[in-house]
């Protein structure tokens, strides 16, 4: 009797690990259905395109996007853009449409952008996952020019987006927030790479 005891008691002990094992041996992934972000890196051009649009090789970076995840599919879309260090701005006087007082004003280089995106995520605790996406970014408008002005001077600058692979870290800190460090890396087209960091919130 007491060696049947015994024997029903390890069957157990080693039931309860091996349910303990499988459960932990489960992915985890983190209570993120749909959320915002928003993304401030730099961006790299072909240095021969850009020095053809008058621009230098690197400008600051900036993205606005949703993003959603199911189990271990990540996927999101929102607007980008780039804020060019230009090297052929211009002044051109300009007239106020309140009163007519007349001043000088400086243009401005900018690009914005439409992407779409998706890929993996694997999580190696409920803090840290890496992740894997690969994603769309077309240029919509791409310009030097003088904000808010009518009838004013404007080049356009001929930088072409494209497809691009984006292994980046998430930190969570918990179900609403998580900080992303990520790496764009573009085939063909006049963008290169993008490093950014991201913040997003979830709800």
């Amino acid at each position: 009797m007491n060696k049947n005891r015994a024997l029903l008691g390890l069957i157990l002990s080693l039931s309860s690990v091996g349910v303990f094992a499988e459960d932990q041996s489960q992915p985890y992934y983190p209570e993120l259905s749909n959320g915002f972000y928003v993304s401030v890196g730099q961006v790299s051009f072909d240095s021969e395109t850009a020095q053809e649009e008058g621009i230098s090789d690197s400008a600051t970076y900036w993205r606005l996007g949703w993003e959603g995840q199911r189990d271990a599919f990540v996927y999101g879309a929102g607007l980008s853009g780039y804020m060019y260090s230009d090297k052929e701005d211009f002044e051109q006087e300009v007239e106020s449409r309140y009163g007519g007082d007349r001043d000088t004003a400086d243009s401005s280089a900018i690009a914005i952008n439409l992407f779409a995106e998706g890929g993996y995520s694997h999580a190696l605790n409920e803090n840290v996952a890496l992740e894997i996406l690969g994603g769309l970014e077309q240029v919509l408008s791409s310009e030097r020019s003088i904000g808010n002005c009518t009838n004013c001077y404007e080049e356009d600058i001929d930088i072409n987006g494209g497809l691009y692979i984006a292994p980046r870290i998430r930190f969570s800190t918990g179900d609403m927030f998580s900080f992303l460090l990520e790496y764009h890396s573009y085939f063909g087209g006049d963008v290169e790479n993008v490093f950014a960091a991201t913040f997003s919130w979830q709800f």
